[in-house]
């Protein structure tokens, strides 16, 4: 056959211009023959070139343009002669050109051997993926709570914020070299040892002034008791982070003295709330290593035109380190990719159903370091073949996926969280003073107490302590609600990028691209990413929920106590000072379990709705299946006036699968994914019945929801009726 002849040629040609997939007996699974693979490809194109009969007796319609090129149909031809005679045998088959809109932009001339040269250099590079030659330590990727090493480390922190403070290394020399040390901020010069070192002075100041030096008893022990409470919480959190640290890491740090960058990739705030681009590419791929998500297979097809901007994140591995990473402007490019798809979403009609090209003008003042601002965007254009057919990494977009939702998820403010906390330090020297001021009889020594050295050097540095300490505790807590938040966005985004009809989705939902739902690997690919979602930073994730279930411990055990003292089930007198601030602690810390609580009830139900989505593609797809020959026939394709988009989009991918490949390989690849959609709906029916968000072993869910909120209107009901006796 000619064409296949010079499809043979050229790829031979190529094949020394074309960058090469090198192999190793060590460069791991990932590597492929991709020259040989691609090659058996384009030679089971050209010999399916033909139509099957079905389509092809339709012989009477109207003709085409005989402007094939303009129709943006040239793409499937591999020189100007072919292009003639395959134009002369289809010339009325109406397949061939009315899927591209009238009002179209002019697409990328490219002849059908540039494509396929394209396309061969676009895999070759998705092959060569650097991960495929990564060497890692598989332990690393798998993270466990080690209870031995949490009482270690507590009674290491213990010893050096209650008794020995700077001096502690000498205790522990025996079981831990200088260096460990060092990394733990007991010994040497660093922030961490600076900030340790005056926890510890300000506490035990604070402390035996209070227990040798206040004789006339002017210092109020509410500020020492807070500040007590808050570092045992503090040693809890640190243990925790210890217990959970990979063995490797642990190891090297009786090698190393970690860097300022280094120690704060394993906090909490720096390592995930703030994490950047390279630090999520290691979380991602421990997660593939847990999940056992094999890179070469974790691809993806869409059904739409990726933006080019997007499309260079979602095949260059080195993006974000050639780039340096811009939070705000990162927040600014996708409220600027919003604003333009939802006014241009607003044009589309019944008819045209996203096939005009709407481009985005240029803004009137941007500044040097937002020149891409400058540049035009093109949405909603119709996906040419080569959109099509393109293969995009699944760790690449499940990155930028990631991305988003930490760009996206709204947040507590910092300053609010600072607010409380400074609150939370000034609550019992301002009620104290009221009810110094208030009193009838005020006593001479609680009046001179404000005259007293001693008073003012305990207050503020029980001042300093609690407003820095119950900061960072709270930070740890609002870390845990935002974590969530981005799952809850995140799962979100998973039933969004398999809803075909986008006026259904949110704004923001709009701008996350088409799966292409009729791939069944790319089917199989959004399940690995569905699990990876809740999977990604796991050694983060198990200290949160740790963190949840030790103050949900502590502060439920605080919570009876106060509550049998409020119903006077316990016989026990306290000060002003102490009921307001343990009220205050209680409220605070309820409301922070709560949002998380809620949020992952939310998550929970969400895998309900994509469960709901899978089962909708598959009655879609089993109708397209029935009714092929309607759906799919020219007359249909020229009339343009079905309702449904899953059948608007098979007409556009089908009609180049069927024309290259023929209608049997169509028929095979819908039922790969109606069994592909069958196994998902299976299993997303185990994962919501046997692996839901869980708290304290608690499934978070509706129902939980509902007792809780029943359970708190009903505390406050009677809470309300013990003081004021309204329901009596």
């Amino acid at each position: 056959m000619e064409i296949s002849s010079e499809l043979e040629r050229v790829l031979s040609n190529d094949q020394t211009s074309a960058p090469q997939l090198q192999t190793s007996k060590n460069s791991g699974s990932g590597r492929y023959d991709i020259e040989r693979d691609i090659l058996n490809e384009m030679k089971e194109f050209t010999e399916k070139q033909k139509w099957d009969d079905s389509m092809s007796n339709d012989s009477n319609l109207d003709e085409g343009p005989d402007d094939l090129e303009n129709t943006g149909q040239h793409l499937q031809y591999l020189s100007t002669k072919a292009l003639s005679r395959k134009r002369s045998q289809n010339k009325k088959n109406l397949n061939l050109h009315l899927i591209q809109s009238r009002n179209s932009n002019k697409v990328e001339n490219l002849t059908c051997e540039e494509l396929f040269i394209k396309m061969k250099k676009e895999m070759i590079k998705l092959c060569n993926d650097p991960f495929n030659i990564e060497d890692m330590i598989i332990s690393d990727s798998y993270v466990y709570f080690k209870i031995g090493r949490f009482f270690k480390f507590f009674a290491y922190h213990f010893l050096y914020f209650f008794i020995t403070g700077p001096l502690t290394f000498i205790f522990l020399l025996p079981f831990e070299n200088l260096t460990f040390q060092r990394n733990m901020g007991f010994y040497g010069f660093s922030t961490s040892s600076f900030f340790q070192t005056f926890h510890w002075l300000f506490l035990n100041i604070a402390f035996y002034s209070n227990l040798i030096l206040d004789k006339d008893e002017i210092l109020e022990p509410v500020e020492i008791l807070m500040a007590l409470i808050v570092t045992l919480m503090r040693c809890f959190i640190v243990a925790i982070r210890y217990a959970t640290t990979t063995d490797s890491r642990i190891q090297l740090q009786s090698e190393k003295i970690f860097t300022q960058d280094e120690n704060s990739n394993e906090f909490l705030g720096v390592g995930w709330r703030d994490i950047r681009p390279n630090q999520l590419d290691g979380e991602i791929k421990h997660s593939m290593i847990r999940n056992e998500v094999e890179n070469g297979l974790f691809h993806f097809k869409f059904l739409v035109k990726i933006n080019e901007e997007y499309l260079q994140r979602f095949s260059d591995y080195d993006y974000h380190k050639n780039k340096e990473y811009d939070f705000e402007l990162e927040k600014k490019k996708v409220n600027f990719y919003v604003n333009l798809l939802v006014q241009a979403s607003q044009k589309i009609t019944l008819r045209s159903s996203g096939r005009n090209s709407i481009v985005a003008p240029s803004p009137k003042i941007i500044n040097e370091k937002n020149k891409f601002f400058e540049e035009k965007h093109s949405f909603l254009e119709i996906p040419e073949k080569a959109d099509l057919y393109r293969v995009t990494s699944g760790r690449l977009f499940l990155k930028e996926l990631l991305l988003s939702s930490k760009v996206l998820t709204k947040i507590l403010s910092k300053n609010i969280i600072m607010i409380v906390s400074l609150i939370h330090a000034l609550l019992p020297f301002v009620i104290n003073l009221l009810n110094t001021l208030n009193s009838e009889h005020i006593d001479e020594i609680q009046f001179k107490k404000y005259y007293s050295p001693l008073f003012w050097v305990y207050t503020i540095l029980l001042f300093i302590t609690n407003f820095l300490i119950y900061y960072v505790n709270l930070v740890f807590l609002e870390i845990g609600v935002i974590d969530m938040k981005r799952k809850k966005f995140t799962m979100k985004l998973m039933e969004a990028i398999l809803e075909p009809n986008r006026f259904k989705l949110k704004k923001y939902e709009k701008v996350f691209p088409l799966l292409n739902y009729f791939d069944p690997q790319t089917l199989l690919s959004w399940m690995d990413m569905r699990i990876m979602i809740l999977d990604v930073g796991r050694r983060f994730t198990i200290r949160i929920e740790l963190y949840a279930s030790v103050y949900l411990i502590v502060y439920s055990a605080f919570g009876a106590f106060y509550l049998c003292w409020f119903f006077e089930v316990l016989d026990f007198k306290f000060s002003t000072p102490l009921v307001v601030m343990g009220a205050f602690e209680l409220l605070n810390f309820f409301y922070f379990i709560y949002c998380m609580f809620y949020t992952g009830a939310i998550i929970n139900e969400i895998t309900t709705k994509q469960i709901l989505r899978v089962s909708e593609l598959r009655n879609v797809l089993e109708r397209l299946i029935v009714d092929w020959d309607r759906i799919m026939s020219p007359v249909q394709i020229k009339c343009n006036n079905l309702l449904n988009k899953t059948f608007k989009d098979a007409q556009l991918y089908f009609q180049y699968i069927h024309q290259d490949f023929g209608q049997k390989h169509c028929m095979r690849i819908l039922n790969r994914s109606m069994d592909v959609l069958e196994i998902i709906q299976d299993r997303l029916d185990k994962e919501q019945l046997y692996n839901p968000i869980r708290i304290l072993g608690i499934p978070l869910n509706k129902t939980i929801m509902q007792a809780i909120n029943t359970s708190l209107l009903s505390l406050a009901a009677a809470m309300t009726n013990k003081k004021t006796g309204i329901l009596q």
